[in-house]
């Protein structure tokens, strides 16, 4: 504009005004005054982005030529967007979004902006490794199912390694999408609630991996794909029902890189265990109830066995994750315990899977009883996990969540497993009442055959 002519000049800043006054009553009317905050402004002290409305109003408000000019150079480029949408030129269109790119691009220089890691996160999107590891689940969750008929066939044990390879890749791209997450922001991956959602996925993955790798059942490796359609579905259920970016610096309290890398990451994977634990439970008494197996005393030994297992893991990290906790409060609250939501949660975990392993070291819960306390177990990990963060109190202000559809899956989830403990005990209780009846009838014949014979009188 410097080396136009008075007329040409006026003639240029006249249109603008033309233009920008009939897009701005269109914008008004169409879209309730909508700012797109499309350009980052040259000062690299201030991160907020602004709008072509912003600058125009804010440079006629306090008389800023520089402001203002850049908001009418918005203005032109984004009516022009509008004008080949509007005729429906999508070349003309994408003309113009390459030109913003270049100017974005060379405001972002000017700033001393990396363009690396835009170019790696623009990379990260279109990989998109989380979308397949959720498609590497779901198939290998279906495999899964054809392979139950015809367990020991040839066909069975092509499904069964079918079913591995699916489930191993899920969970690496699981990994990859979690490390370039961490990589991306550059800090720990468990920063908010969305993140613990991939992390405890792929933990609980992984251990039922690991278990299906030492046992060979065929159990495991099923639930292992089910589980991670399970955790990536709810991932992006969370993303899409927040509609926000989850890709967020971390909270002040949390930049301390020794204990969220102990306390934090314990807590979750003991979170995972847990689930783990009632899922595997739920199989147990469904295989029990429905009659699903053929070797009963086998089965049930065998899944009373990890059950028991995944019970003393999940106390573990658990117990771990709450002590490092504390330590973490003390350094940075000033106080080891102060009845926090979250801390009670940890607590409560903590407890209730000390009671399953004593009573059953004591003798006062059997297999039944094992598999319906791990069942209830997991609604007191979904209250601490989840369940507290509604509650929108205490300090752990980084979890909070609102209510809406995730409170409504969460009293869902609660209410299935809830459903599944009722049914179990009554199950349990017809067993018990069969076996002493079973019992009662073995007694009375053998005390009939053990009854001398009446000899017949003369």
């Amino acid at each position: 504009q410097q080396n136009m002519s008075p007329q040409d000049r006026e003639s240029y800043v006249m249109t603008t005004m033309d233009r920008m006054s009939q897009f701005t009553l269109s914008q008004l009317r169409e879209s309730a005054g909508l700012e797109l905050r499309t350009m980052p402004s040259l000062d690299k002290e201030k991160t907020r982005w602004t709008s072509w409305q912003y600058n125009v109003f804010t440079g006629l408000q306090e008389s800023d030529r520089v402001t203002l000019f850049e908001g009418a150079r918005g203005f032109v480029r984004w009516s022009y967007v509008i004008d080949a949408y509007d005729k429906g030129d999508q070349k003309e269109m994408l003309v113009h979004f390459q030109k913003y790119q270049k100017e974005v691009e060379k405001r972002a220089l000017r700033r001393g902006e990396d363009l690396d890691a835009v170019a790696s996160e623009v990379a990260f999107y279109r990989a998109d490794y989380l979308f397949k590891s959720l498609v590497f689940f779901l198939v290998g969750s279906f495999v899964a199912i054809l392979m139950l008929p015809s367990l020991q066939s040839k066909w069975g044990k092509f499904v069964y390694y079918c079913t591995w390879a699916l489930a191993a890749a899920g969970n690496l791209c699981l990994l990859i999408g979690v490390i370039m997450r961490s990589v991306l922001m550059e800090r720990y991956p468990l920063g908010n609630l969305y993140d613990t959602i991939l992390f405890s996925t792929f933990v609980a993955v992984l251990v039922l991996l690991f278990i299906e790798f030492v046992t060979r059942r065929r159990i495991c490796i099923g639930l292992a794909a089910v589980i991670g359609a399970l955790g990536m579905f709810l991932a992006y259920s969370f993303e899409v029902g927040n509609a926000t970016d989850h890709m967020t610096p971390l909270n002040a309290v949390l930049r301390s890189n020794f204990w969220l890398s102990t306390h934090v990451t314990a807590i979750i994977i003991g979170y995972a265990g847990g689930i783990v634990a009632s899922f595997l439970a739920i199989i147990a008494l469904f295989g029990r109830m429905l009659g699903l197996v053929e070797d009963v005393p086998k089965f049930n030994r065998f899944m009373t066995r990890i059950v028991y297992g995944a019970c003393c893991f999940t106390l573990l990290f658990s117990l771990v994750g709450t002590i490092l906790g504390g330590i973490w409060a003390n350094d940075s609250w000033g106080r080891f315990w102060g009845w926090d939501p979250k801390e009670n949660g940890a607590l409560m975990i903590v407890i209730w899977f000390l009671i399953i392993l004593h009573a059953r070291m004591a003798g006062y819960i059997k297999e039944w009883g094992l598999h319906i306390c791990a069942v209830f177990g997991a609604n007191i990990v979904a209250f601490s996990w989840w369940g507290v963060n509604f509650l929108s109190t205490g300090l752990h202000s980084y979890g909070f969540a609102s209510g809406g559809s995730g409170m409504f899956w969460l009293m869902l989830y609660i209410t299935f497993n809830t459903v599944i403990v009722f049914v179990s005990l009554s199950f349990a209780w017809y067993e018990k009442a069969m076996k002493k009846q079973r019992k009662r009838e073995r007694l009375a014949t053998k005390k009939s055959e053990d009854k001398p014979p009446v000899l017949p009188t003369s």
